[in-house]
């Protein structure tokens, strides 16, 4: 009985343990970083908010672009949107 108990404990045990590594592989894989190794940057405005579409900036907007390796300082000359693109 003793060893059946120690087996399911162990048992019960690994099984958590794999449910939690898979959980930090998720959440590895979806941590900001990890998003912009794959090629994607993060760009703020002037005031340190987020720009999610080209309707957070105007001409003249001085922005900062995130990327893995560095930040680059830009200023907003021209803005475009889908239906420049037909």
């Amino acid at each position: 009985m003793k060893k059946r108990l120690h087996w399911l404990t162990q048992s019960a045990v690994n099984e958590k343990k794999s449910a939690f590594q898979q959980n930090i592989a998720m959440l590895d894989a979806l941590s900001p970083l990890k998003v912009m190794e794959r090629g994607y940057s993060l760009i703020y405005s002037d005031d340190e908010i987020l720009i999610k579409t080209v309707q957070d900036v105007e001409k003249g907007d001085r922005i900062r672009v995130q990327m893995t390796d560095g930040t680059i300082h830009a200023h907003v000359d021209l803005i475009g949107g889908k239906k420049d693109e037909t």
